[in-house]
């Protein structure tokens, strides 16, 4: 059981490293993207790596809590509504990409504004939570 624990923390931890490099680059490729078309097909193979290891993190914490008999304590459930929190996000910048109207002018601009404050809030927060657990 200890085995599999201290496995599930190095995924975790794995995980959020992969989270945060993916979310960076996100931020850097909405800062130079200027071709809508170019932007979308990218982050069509991009979200879905995205939600895998937000997955990841999710299960393994999982296996954590049930190796430690479910104990719920306030570092647990700041986990599970941040990454509710992250799910809704990623959510609201997939749809306002797809629903982007081309044929608006500066449409495109406006999707990278909002998308940049969606990035950016993920990356603060995943970096606060990352932090306050390494203490």
């Amino acid at each position: 059981m200890n085995e599999m624990y201290t496995m599930s923390v190095d995924i975790h931890y794995f995980g959020v490293v992969v989270m945060i490099a993916i979310i960076i680059g996100n931020i850097l490729h909405v800062k130079i993207a200027n071709d809508v078309r170019y932007y979308a097909k990218i982050m069509r193979r991009v979200m879905p790596v995205m939600s895998s290891i937000m997955f990841l993190i999710f299960f393994t914490g999982a296996i954590m809590m049930a190796a430690k008999h479910l104990e719920f304590t306030i570092e647990n459930i700041i986990m599970i509504l941040f990454n509710i929190v992250l799910i809704v996000l990623e959510t609201k910048r997939y749809l306002s990409l797809k629903h982007l109207r081309l044929r608006e002018e500066n449409a495109f601009e406006e999707y990278k504004i909002k998308a940049y404050k969606i990035l950016t809030l993920e990356l603060l927060g995943t970096l606060l939570i990352s932090a306050w657990m390494l203490i």
